[in-house]
């Protein structure tokens, strides 16, 4: 018997059991170690007659459930980031005094890729199966709200309002904070709330990371950047984490059904049936007599 669980570092483990035990009932514990950054954790297994699995609960990791894909990418997302924000802090011991250092601003500009990397796959994974958000995100969104399609159209490719959703969510910008704070509290009612010095400097520690990117380290004026040093850098990921464990916290308490959107587009269709039905039956029934 195989299961999965998520390690705190974000990476997905096989857990593998045989047992064939001839008791009644038992519980027994196995150490698990991650095959990618070796942390160990505990599994509690709970077994009935003849070995047959009756739950799993992994001590300090997120256990794995297949049938909620959903579920999975949010919290994995979660733990990728935390780790990758873990692992800069540690790496930032050993970072140059120099705040124009290339290897501070290396620091720097990965510590932003990892922010929006949790806003796109958290934001992705919540508007695509939860059926109220995906419906709050049409409404909320000026381009979607406003788009006018064919009958024809829409006959033709039933799923279409979950591509033109999805093209959408590939098209934001996740670095631009105001329409990702916007998208999370007027679409998923999540609201963050960030006092004025952190939000001013994350968003300017957003442009300077378009200058790092971009001018390698200078600015539109063709001054060299030399803010980049171990405190500056240590409050941005502060910040930022404090900020991705915010929606985090409430992400999780949100319902997430891989069908959702499936369910709620059949619906349409079911009712259309069901109406052209009730209307046809009193012929159908004439017929019959």
């Amino acid at each position: 018997m195989k299961n999965h669980y998520l390690c705190n570092c974000g990476q997905e483990n096989e857990i593998v059991l045989e047992r064939n035990i001839q008791e009644e009932c038992f519980i027994d514990d196995v150490k698990l170690i991650c095959n990618f950054c070796n942390n160990e954790t505990i599994a509690i297994i709970k077994y009935q007659l003849w070995g047959t699995l009756i739950d799993i609960t992994v001590i300090d990791s997120f256990l794995i459930d297949i049938n909620n894909q959903a579920e999975y990418i949010v919290e994995k997302a979660y733990l990728v980031s935390l780790s990758s924000l873990c692992e800069l802090e540690n790496m930032l011991k050993h970072a140059p005094i120099d705040g124009g250092n290339s290897l501070n601003r290396l620091f720097f500009t990965q510590l932003i890729s990892t922010m929006e990397a949790y806003f796109y796959n958290t934001i992705k994974a919540l508007v695509l199966n939860n059926k109220d958000i995906f419906l709050n995100f049409i409404k909320s969104s000026k381009s979607l709200s406003n788009e006018k399609y064919t009958i024809y159209e829409y006959l033709n490719t039933p799923m279409l309002p979950r591509e033109r959703v999805i093209k959408r969510l590939n098209e934001i910008l996740y670095h631009n904070l105001s329409i990702v704070l916007e998208v999370l509290n007027n679409t998923c009612n999540i609201e963050i709330k960030l006092n004025k010095d952190d939000l001013k400097t994350l968003n300017e520690a957003v442009r300077f990371r378009h200058d790092c990117t971009h001018r390698n380290g200078f600015n539109h004026k063709g001054e060299m950047l030399d803010v980049f040093t171990h405190l500056y850098i240590t409050r941005i990921l502060l910040i930022i984490k404090d900020v991705i464990s915010s929606i985090h916290k409430k992400a999780i308490d949100i319902e997430l059904d891989n069908n959702s959107l499936r369910n709620l587009l059949d619906n349409y269709l079911g009712y259309f049936d069901d109406e052209f039905t009730d209307e046809a039956y009193p012929y159908f029934k004439h017929s019959l007599e």
